[in-house]
């Protein structure tokens, strides 16, 4: 029988902030005008904004290799997480409709937007969740729960090892260092 992979599944253009502790640290990345902006670093150093995609893609997108109930096991890992990542987001949510007549009456005529559209009923609404990913398991792979979710599931260790494997100095743009060269 079939089932449906997709644990998680939101539109990465819809991250505005991702904030992820692993055995290296709390490593924070905040979505800016142009581009991504990681939040810890120091005053000579520059982030590799490449070093974002495979951690946002991860993050938002989380295929299960199966469902493992709705309990926590002890094996899982999950009191002692390896892993947690937060992702914030934004999604249009419709706003609240209230049974109040005369109230309902004024929204009809506050209903327009700056632009003129009637129609103006969403407004982006910043949401979150938070992964958790436990130590692996007896095979390999790795136990996940998000806290929007009621159920367990069991991941791919490749996935767990993308955020695994971050520590400070592989989210860094590396320069050549031409300081070396002695021009023999």
């Amino acid at each position: 029988s079939w089932i449906d992979t997709a644990y998680v599944d939101i539109e990465q253009d819809s991250v505005t902030r991702l904030i992820m502790t692993n055995a290296s640290g709390t490593f924070e990345f905040e979505r800016g005008e142009v581009d991504w902006a990681y939040l810890g670093l120091g005053e000579d150093e520059v982030f590799d904004t490449s070093k974002i995609s495979s951690l946002l893609r991860n993050a938002t997108t989380v295929r299960m290799i199966q469902p493992l109930g709705l309990e926590a096991q002890d094996d899982y890992g999950l009191d002692e997480p390896e892993i947690t990542i937060q992702v914030f987001y934004e999604e249009p949510v419709e706003t609240e409709d209230t049974d109040d007549e005369e109230a309902a009456d004024s929204e009809d005529e506050e209903a327009v937007n700056a632009d003129g559209n009637k129609d103006a009923e969403l407004e982006r609404g910043e949401r979150s969740y938070t992964l958790t990913i436990g130590k692996p398991l007896s095979n390999g792979e790795y136990v996940i729960k998000a806290d929007n979710k009621e159920y367990y599931v069991q991941v791919r260790s490749s996935f767990a090892a993308t955020f695994r494997d971050v520590d400070h100095n592989a989210l860094l743009f590396v320069q050549a260092d031409d300081s070396n060269t002695d021009g023999n």
